[in-house]
This record gives structure tokens, C-alpha cells and sequence, in this order.
């Protein structure tokens, strides 16, 4: 049969039911002393009486022995009872202490009041056990009328081993708060020393973030000279791409444009002419442009003057020169040559020549209707003379 155990009660139940499991339960839960003692009380009952009925008189001696040694008895629990108070408190603030310091003794904490569990239960059974044999010495002492003498030996003997448990006790307790020291002790050197390892971490991470920040500063000067640098390699080659432009815009003019007789009225490398200065100057006068306007279009890269091959038409064109083609190269290439168009009431070419252009900055130039040359081409088209860009 199975029998299924859930709560106490149900223990309960079945040790009731099952009378022959109690004896194999108290041999689980109980010493072998503990079992023979109920055994041992009944034997040394009977021996008692069989003995007390002797007694004729001095029952007040045996009181007054009896009540003294119940008070000294006590006297001394109560000290044991005080010292174990004391120890509590100095272990529960050694383990407050501790607990703030470092998480990682908490298991030698566990371990701490587990022992003073076992201690707590080994004092309250020693106590139980006390009182149930002072119980049954008080039960009895209305009866004691005989065998004073004998009777004040057994007890002179029992209080005389009541001492040395006791003595036992006391000096178990000594030890445990030995021992309590030492490991308070112990446990405070380990802290200090990891208290000290964590000071020289903490100084290893200042070092390396005092190396982080030299580090950015080196980088920053970097970043700074690699800026200069290419701020200067930019206007090395915006000045490179200029020359070549020069060189070449008379052939991309009437290759690309379908210009002939083109000439350069103004650019990096030639000065702007005394025909176009006037075209400016009269334009302003005649109020057709403003003057900022003429300082806008005076700032062009390059202009130039030619003649449509297909009608014949006089027409000028305003380019200007970028490495990288930007929305502002084609704003600007655009306004001026709305700009000279009103001056002279002639058709103007806006054109800008770069070493390249994105889809949507070529988007934007088609939709403004500026043309767009890519310097990387000019050497191949002067040797081969491939189709117009735009």
C-alpha cells in the first residue's frame, strides 16, 4: 500500500493509524540515549519510591539544597542565556558589516547562523531536557520522606554533573566566540586586501583614460592636419583643373557647344578684357542689372564669346570650375548667365566643368538647363573627338 505524505497532519494521522511506525520514526528522529531515557526514568522512578518510602525525615534539608541548586542552575542558564544574546547581536551586526562590505560572504554567513542554529537547538534541547528531569524531581519531592542521605548523594552527584555540562557549555561558548573572532578577523584582512586590489584597479583605469585622452588629442591633431592637407591637395587640384580647362575650353566650346570663333573674354589665367568690363558697366547704367548682380558675374571662372554653327548666332558662355560638381557650382553658373543674357540680350550657355557630378547634381542641372563637362574627358577628346557631353 502506498501511503502519500503531504503535511505534518497527515503524518499525524498515519503515525496513529500504523502504531508500529512510531518506533521506527523515534529511532530516525531520536539518539539511542534519547529512546532508553523514558525507560531509564521509569527504573530510576521505581528505584526512588521503593527508596523514598525509607524516608522518615529532613524532606526541608533536601527543599532547601533542591531550591538552592534550581537558583544556581538558573543563575548560570540565565549567564549562558545572556552570553548567547550578546553573541547574536555581535553576529548580526558582524554580518550587517559585512553584507555592506561584500555580497560574496553572504555563503559564509549561511554557513555562520547555521551553526548558531545547531547551537540554538543543542541549548534549547539541553534545556528541555533540564527541565523535564527538574519537573519530575519537584513532582517527587512531596513524597520524599526517606533515604535523605542517600537521595542528597544522587543529588550532589547529578548537580555535580550538571556542572560539568555545564562547564562543557561555557566552554563551547568560549570557543564558538573564539572562533567568531578569528573568522571576523579573517574576513576583514580578505576585504582589505580586495579593497586594496580594487584601489589599484581603479588607478589601472585612470592610466588608460588619461592614454584614451592623449590619444584623442593625437587624433585630433591628425584629424587637423589631414584637413590642411586636404584643403591644400583641393586647391592644388582645383588649380590644376583650372589650367587645363583654360587649355581646353576653346575645343570644348566647339566640340560640345557647336561654337565657332569662340574666345575668352575672362578666366583665372586671363584677365577680363575691356569689352566685357563695358558690357557690364553700361548694363548697370541702364539699370538692366544691379550692381551686385555685375560683381556676381565679374566673379565668373570663365567667359567666353563664339558663334553658333547652327544659325550663325552671336552667343556668349559663363562655366564655372569645380573638382566636385555641387548644387551651388550650378546655381551660381546658371545666375550669371541669366545675369550677362539681360546685358547683352544675347543667348548665354551656363556650363559647369568638374572632375565629377552625382546623379542627382546632374538631375539638377538638366532640369536648370546648364550643360555639364567632366574634366577627366578633356585629354581623350582633344586626341579623339567623341560626341558632345550635353
Amino acid at each position: 500500500m502506498t501511503t502519500s505524505i503531504t503535511d505534518i497532519a497527515d503524518l499525524a494521522r498515519i503515525l496513529n493509524e500504523q502504531p508500529e511506525w512510531r518506533d521506527a520514526v523515534r529511532s530516525i528522529l531520536l539518539s539511542q540515549a534519547l529512546i532508553d531515557l523514558p525507560q531509564q526514568i521509569a527504573e530510576s522512578t521505581q528505584a526512588a519510591n521503593r527508596r523514598l518510602d525509607a524516608l522518615e525525615a529532613g524532606p526541608s534539608r533536601l527543599e532547601t539544597a533542591l531550591a538552592a541548586f534550581m537558583e544556581s542552575t538558573n543563575r548560570r542558564l540565565d549567564a549562558v542565556e545572556a552570553g548567547q544574546t550578546r553573541l547574536e547581536t555581535a553576529l548580526a551586526e558582524f554580518m550587517e558589516s559585512t553584507n555592506r562590505r561584500l555580497d560574496a560572504v553572504e555563503s559564509g554567513q549561511v554557513e555562520l547562523q547555521a551553526g548558531q542554529t545547531r547551537l540554538e537547538t543543542t541549548l534549547a534541547e539541553f534545556m528541555v531536557a533540564t527541565n523535564r528531569r527538574l519537573d519530575a524531581l519537584e513532582a517527587g519531592q512531596v513524597e520524599l520522606q526517606a533515604g535523605q542521605t542517600r537521595l542528597e548523594t544522587a543529588l550532589a552527584e547529578f548537580m555535580e554533573a550538571t556542572n560539568r555540562r555545564l562547564d562543557a557549555l561555557e566552554a563551547g561558548q568560549a570557543r564558538l566566540e573564539t572562533a567568531l573572532a578569528e573568522f571576523m578577523e579573517s574576513t576583514n584582512r580578505r576585504l582589505d586586501a580586495l579593497e586594496a586590489g580594487q584601489a589599484r584597479h581603479d588607478a589601472d583605469i585612470a592610466e588608460v583614460k588619461a592614454g584614451i585622452a592623449e590619444l584623442r588629442t593625437d587624433l585630433g591633431r591628425l584629424e587637423q592636419r589631414v584637413s590642411r592637407l586636404e584643403g591644400t591637395v583641393g586647391w592644388l587640384v582645383g588649380a590644376e583643373l583650372e589650367r587645363s580647362v583654360h587649355a581646353n575650353i576653346i575645343s570644348i566650346a566647339s566640340r560640345q557647344l557647336g561654337l565657332n570663333r569662340a574666345r575668352i573674354l575672362q578666366s583665372k589665367i586671363v584677365a577680363r578684357g575691356p569689352d566685357l568690363q563695358d558690357i557690364i558697366d553700361d548694363a548697370e547704367e541702364q539699370g538692366v542689372i544691379t550692381a551686385d548682380q555685375g560683381r556676381h558675374l565679374e566673379l565668373s571662372d570663365i567667359i567666353i564669346s563664339g558663334r553658333r554653327k547652327s544659325d550663325r548666332q552671336h552667343c556668349y558662355v559663363v562655366a564655372e570650375v569645380s573638382a566636385g560638381i555641387r548644387d551651388a557650382d550650378i546655381t551660381r553658373a546658371r545666375d550669371r548667365a541669366q545675369t550677362l543674357a539681360a546685358a547683352q540680350q544675347l543667348p548665354v550657355i551656363p556650363m559647369v566643368v568638374g572632375a565629377s557630378i552625382s546623379h542627382q547634381q546632374r538631375s539638377l542641372a538638366d532640369s536648370a538647363g546648364v550643360s555639364v563637362v567632366i574634366a577627366l574627358s578633356l585629354a581623350q577628346d582633344t586626341e579623339d573627338d567623341p560626341p558632345a557631353d550635353e
